[in-house]
């Protein structure tokens, strides 16, 4: 049987039109996404009918105008953030407003911490229990001193996303319970043992002390929170503040042994009653609420 040589071309030309046309009437109608008209059949009904003019180019591939949906979410402020700035804010005002209306108190308690010549002016040119920015001073140290430990708290991640607000209404009770028994104790203590002399260098000299925290601690706070040296920041607050703290201490023990009314076993165990043991429960109450 003879057979043929193969001839091999290089290309062909087929009409491919009609096989086209046959496999797209078989198909169902074809949707017509970016179509004006309506289309009332087929499946063209389960897809949404856009407009070109929906979609304007603006250098991405697609966005939406403002006839259609949106394709990028908006941003929204976060409430924990407003919270948290306004925690380290409220005490600056006040600091800057007690500055403002009692300036000559704040400068006389600056020179009469460390100067017992200037501590005398002070008493005998100023009162401390009629003048409003006493109580306000008080306070902001209180709040002052519950936004440092409650910074603290925060950084060092001892406290959850969901009870950080409560814990810092804790610790601004606990402060505030603090300041209040403190005074309660040191105005019974001067009825008992009638010693009012003593009980007003002691109040004074106490207020040397919060004036001084009242109006440095809130700064230092805001730039622990937001300084890169925060570390360095945190070492310098805690120094100032157990330098005045231990000043306090120290006067205190001062003031009281030079008492002659009572003893110094009596003046130790006020003193214990007054300064350390409620700081000790209070320590233990924080404690147990965010297990440390």
């Amino acid at each position: 049987m003879q057979v043929s040589p193969q001839t091999f071309r290089s290309y062909s030309v087929e009409d491919t039109s009609s096989a086209l046309y046959t496999y797209g009437k078989s198909m169902d109608e074809v949707p017509f996404i970016f179509s004006a008209q309506p289309v009332k059949q087929g499946d063209s009904l389960q897809i949404r009918q856009t407009n070109t003019q929906n979609y304007p180019v603006n250098g991405q591939l697609f966005s939406e105008s403002s006839k259609g949906k949106s394709l990028t979410p908006k941003e929204t402020r976060n409430p924990a953030d407003l919270v948290f700035i306004t925690f380290l804010v409220v005490p600056i005002l006040l600091s800057l407003w007690i500055t403002k209306s009692a300036f000559a108190r704040v400068q006389g308690a600056y020179r009469a911490i460390f100067n017992n010549r200037y501590a005398s002016i002070f008493i005998r040119n100023f009162t401390i229990g009629n003048h409003i920015s006493t109580y306000i001073m008080f306070f902001n140290v209180a709040l002052a001193g519950t936004v440092t430990v409650w910074l603290w708290l925060l950084k060092n991640s001892y406290l959850a996303s969901d009870e950080k607000n409560i814990v810092f209404l804790y610790i601004l009770l606990c402060f505030g319970a603090y300041f209040l028994y403190r005074y309660l104790m040191i105005q019974l203590a001067k009825v008992i043992y009638q010693t009012h002399e003593s009980t007003e260098q002691y109040l004074y000299r106490d207020y040397f002390v919060n004036t001084i925290l009242s109006t440095m601690l809130p700064f230092l706070t805001f730039a622990i929170a937001f300084s890169p040296f925060a570390n360095i920041l945190w070492i310098i607050t805690l120094g100032i503040i157990a330098l005045l703290l231990t000043y306090r201490v120290i006067l205190a023990f001062y003031t009281g042994i030079l008492e002659r009314t009572y003893g110094v076993f009596y003046f130790i165990l006020y003193f214990c009653t007054i300064e350390i043991v409620p700081v000790a429960f209070a320590l233990k109450l924080i404690s147990e609420r965010i297990s440390i």
